[in-house]
């Protein structure tokens, strides 16, 4: 085995327990995602709360008391305040990275160990005081490198306007998504949209 393919499948190794990603997804778990806060009001009350990400962890806090602040097993690696759903309030929006894609209740298609580390997409608002989710992704492939949630097509509804990696090199691509009572929808491919600058 030559010293260079020996490299590579440590690599590989690393990323498949977790313990290493690829460079183009590094970036996001590292010094983009190191610290930012954000105040808003998810749950309307007129009292903003703030949104604090710090070392790959969201707290959030209202009125000095942590109301929520994502599980120790989650890197997110971004998140977005804004009407993912279309309801007319705002969504905290999180991409995270974890081991696992389906949790403890998995599809009963779904054979052999679920322990891979993989990015996904979890939107949440907040009611009577606590987080509540409203959609979390299985496994996203191809990985989420940017998102934002913008007027994308003409119609006045808000979309997800998401950069993915499409290999292993710097390769990426942009899709636009819109929420449909339970899931998102992919609508970019029927054309008609900017990119929301």
């Amino acid at each position: 085995m030559t010293d260079s393919l020996g490299k590579a499948l440590l690599f590989l190794c690393l990323v498949a327990a977790g313990l290493a990603l690829p460079a183009r997804l590094s970036h996001q778990l590292g010094t983009q995602a190191a610290s930012e806060s954000r105040t808003a009001d998810l749950d309307g009350d007129g009292v903003p709360e703030s949104y604090t990400l710090a070392n790959e962890r969201l707290t959030v806090v209202e009125k000095g008391r942590v109301v929520w602040r994502s599980p120790a097993d989650w890197r997110v690696a971004a998140f977005v305040i804004a009407d993912s759903t279309n309801t007319g309030r705002p969504d905290l929006n999180l991409v995270v990275w974890k081991k696992g894609s389906y949790g403890a209740y998995r599809p009963f298609w779904f054979k052999g160990p679920d322990d891979a580390y993989t990015c996904h997409l979890y939107v949440f608002d907040l009611s009577a005081g606590a987080m509540k989710p409203v959609w979390m992704s299985s496994a996203i492939e191809p990985p989420i490198l940017h998102l934002k949630i913008c007027r994308a097509t003409p119609d006045g509804r808000d979309d997800l306007v998401v950069t993915e990696a499409t290999g292993l090199g710097e390769t990426t691509r942009t899709t636009v998504w819109r929420w449909d009572t339970w899931d998102f929808y992919r609508t970019d491919h029927h054309g008609g949209w900017s990119s929301c600058a």
